[in-house]
């Protein structure tokens, strides 16, 4: 892909809405670690929260930062697969 946001490589797409864009990213200050990277104009919102919740089902929130006018949030990299690719294989499809 090649692109970048702060210390992030921009890896691969993961999905999009009408206000983000979500990637898996290597986060190259720690590791070259894979994590997944949230785009979008109103993330602090988003992230406040997030953050303030701890459940099983809601994935925590390693860091959030902004760069014009683009705020991303870090959340860790657990797998490629989407809901929909686990609803066709659940069903067959």
């Amino acid at each position: 892909m090649g692109d970048t946001f702060g210390d992030f490589d921009l890896v691969q797409e993961l999905g999009r809405g009408v206000a983000s864009r979500v990637f898996v990213a290597r986060e190259r200050i720690l590791a070259n670690r894979l994590v997944v990277l949230k785009l979008s104009q109103h993330g602090y919102q988003e992230a406040r929260v997030l953050s303030r919740l701890e459940h099983a089902n809601v994935v925590p929130i390693h860091s959030v930062e902004e760069d014009d006018g683009l705020v991303a949030i870090c959340m860790p990299f657990t797998t490629r697969w989407t809901l929909m690719d686990f609803l066709d294989v659940a069903f067959l499809r």
